[in-house]
């Protein structure tokens, strides 16, 4: 009897063991495939990560971190559905891994599910406060469903526990570019140049945003930067010109403007800029010729407005009285073309036509002082001395003081 139990016990030692030494071949073999499967996701092998996390989970199925890879692999594949089974799968067997509900969220982020990729975010961070990536996303998810403020906000959180993730500066300059906040934008483009000093559009975009804030000075020494790193960049050269314009330092406006324009011929807001400055500083050929330029490369309203300009100030008003024509054919609501067209008409006489067009301009812009005075002037000439004092009364209503000159001539 002693025997007998003495070989039962010793049998069910050895199934224990034996249950035991199998536990752990197949964790074993279970973890021998998950890190193959690593290995491939880490180098975009898709395909044969999802096979590797399949077999390890044949092995051991009740492993979150494995359901989540494998959600990641066929997020990877493209197989979107199948990536939110396999974390929902993750969710179930715990629900401890805040990744599974991370990766949950980019998925519908991909979907553009908004909302629920908003509540899987949350909860991820909720279960780890410390999870940068996935304010991050969160970030990204509020910006899309057009909560700029927190989305910014969350970036800010995602760089306390990540301050070297660049693109959660930049997705931050987005956002507050879009909130009109430039000097925040320029706070993050200092991070991100601290990070990454030979970043070429970091400067551009930066001096761009001291523009937006009349930062001449300082947007010049950004772009100063931009071509030092690349000195074939048009748009830094072109910005460069519009600072120094705006500071009236014309020569050098012009020399940016021409240094644009050689390594981009097609940049026709070059053309039109250094026709500005053309016009500026009393160059008219020469503004006639850059506008004739930008017009052919992209014709628009304002260009023919300004080359109607140009040659009215030449005296060749027929020639401004067909371009006016022309940007008005292309904006019938350009206020400015419309008066430009009458004091070209009332030059050559066409005091009529010229009434007309100062009747356009004021119905676009009620207060338009000038063109009341100048109607007024096209009124005495075509219908005696009188005939032109309501408008001029009106031009001096609106501060336009060359009306009182005209009220003391007409208007006694």
């Amino acid at each position: 009897m002693k025997k007998s139990l003495k070989i039962v016990l010793v049998a069910v030692g050895v199934i224990i063991v034996a249950g035991l030494l199998l536990l752990v071949f197949k964790g074993n073999i279970a973890r021998h495939y998950f890190d193959q499967g690593s290995t491939a996701l880490e180098a975009n092998d898709y395909e044969a990560a999802a096979g590797y996390f399949e077999k390890s989970i044949t092995w051991n199925s009740a492993s979150p971190s494995t359901w989540v890879m494998l959600g990641r692999a066929e997020a990877g594949k493209g197989n979107t559905e199948q990536a939110l089974n396999n974390y929902q799968q993750a969710v179930s067997l715990g629900d401890s891994l805040p990744e599974a509900h991370y990766y949950s969220g980019l998925a519908y982020l991909d979907q553009d599910k908004y909302e629920t990729a908003l509540q899987e975010f949350n909860t991820a961070v909720t279960m780890d406060s410390t999870y940068a990536a996935a304010y991050f996303q969160r970030g990204i998810t509020k910006a899309n469903l057009g909560d700029l403020e927190g989305s910014v906000a969350d970036y800010q959180l995602s760089l306390q526990y990540n301050k070297n993730n660049i693109e959660a500066y930049q997705q931050s300059v987005d956002a507050k570019e879009q909130l009109a906040d430039f000097a925040g934008a320029i706070r993050d483009y200092d991070k991100i140049i601290e990070l990454s000093p030979n970043n070429l559009e970091a400067f551009k975009q930066r001096g761009f945003f001291k523009m937006e804030l009349k930062d001449y000075k300082g947007a010049i020494q950004d772009f100063d930067r931009a071509i030092a790193l690349n000195n074939n960049d048009a748009m830094s050269y072109y910005h460069r010109a519009v600072s120094y314009s705006n500071l009236h330092d014309f020569d050098k406006a012009l020399t940016d403007y021409s240094a644009a324009i050689k390594n981009d011929s097609k940049l026709d807001k070059a053309f039109y800029n250094r026709a500005l400055v053309y016009l500026n500083t009393q160059q008219y050929d020469k503004a006639i010729v850059d506008l004739k330029s930008s017009i052919s490369i992209k014709p628009t309203a304002k260009a023919y407005n300004l080359l109607g300009t140009a040659r009215a100030i030449k005296g060749d008003y027929k020639g401004s009285i067909s371009e006016f024509a022309s940007a008005l054919k292309m904006d019938s609501t350009l206020d400015e073309a419309w008066y430009s067209k009458g004091v070209s008409e009332g030059m050559l006489g066409n005091h009529k036509n010229a009434i007309v067009d100062y009747n356009k301009a004021i119905e676009l812009k009620k207060n338009y002082a000038e063109a009341y005075y100048n109607r007024g002037i096209s009124k005495v000439n075509l219908y005696g001395s009188n005939s032109g004092c309501t408008d001029f009364r009106k031009a001096l209503e609106l501060k336009y003081q060359p009306a009182q000159k005209m009220i003391n001539m007409y208007c006694r």
